[in-house]
């Protein structure tokens, strides 16, 4: 079971929060190819897979090599331990890598349902894991399901920046604001503009908000050397 279990920490998802906590890890990945629209350069809560860049070590046995290194005297890695960072960076220490797997807003089920925002509780089920045992980071190391609660969608000040009427949002609820916009869910105007927030624009856009938090289910697999999300899958739920 301990074996089976360091083999599956091969696959690490961990949460990386752009902007909205700073978790930083390694190697710049700090940006996703194609943004939602309307989202422009804002930060965008993700949930980030990490493994080991030698197929042949488990993501366990990467850290205590750098961990007798550095006791030793030896290591030649400058990043081990990394440095306190402020930034959104992606990074990780020498002999692993990872890529951003999935974001907020990005669609991930076939009928156009998108990614909640700011991920709390993180679970694997690999293929195979109903055969017995905890069905959480059991299974498969290669190939699942990923389970992920979505908390909420923040502001930069509280309580000025929670929208209302006559109120304009900031921080997340002003990126979601862009991008409904850019969509079409909420009218042309000036986002920025207290007079934009009439009572029937805050109700469209609070019943907007509602639908970014509660949870997803997402088939997930390995595919060319890097871990990816399959939007066609049709046990994708959004909840």
């Amino acid at each position: 079971m301990k074996t089976r279990l360091v083999k599956l920490l091969t696959l690490l998802i961990l949460l990386a929060s752009y902007g909205e906590h700073g978790i930083a890890m390694a190697n710049s990945l700090n940006s996703i190819s194609t943004p939602p629209p309307g989202i422009g350069a804002d930060p965008l809560s993700s949930v980030v897979a990490i493994y080991p860049t030698d197929n042949s070590k488990t993501f366990a046995q990467v850290v205590k090599e750098k961990v007798a290194e550095y006791k030793a005297g030896t290591l030649k890695d400058q990043n081990f331990p990394l440095p306190p960072a402020k930034d959104d960076n992606f990074r990780v220490i020498d002999g692993l890598t990872g890529n951003v797997l999935v974001s907020w807003l990005d669609l991930t089920t076939s009928d156009g349902k998108k990614f909640g925002a700011n991920n709390d509780y993180i679970s694997y089920f690999g293929d195979g894991w109903e055969s017995g045992g905890a069905p959480q980071w059991n299974g498969d190391p290669n190939s699942g399901y990923l389970w992920v609660n979505h908390e909420y969608v923040s502001v930069a000040s509280y309580p000025g920046g929670l929208v209302g009427v006559g109120n304009a949002p900031d921080g997340q609820q002003m990126t979601l604001a862009k991008h409904l916009q850019a969509i079409g869910t909420l009218p042309a105007g000036d986002l920025t503009s207290g007079d934009y927030w009439s009572q029937e624009v805050v109700d469209t856009f609070i019943t907007e908000i509602k639908k970014q938090i509660g949870g997803s289910w997402t088939r997930i697999m390995k595919r060319d050397g890097k871990w990816v999300i399959d939007k066609n899958d049709p046990s994708n739920e959004r909840l």
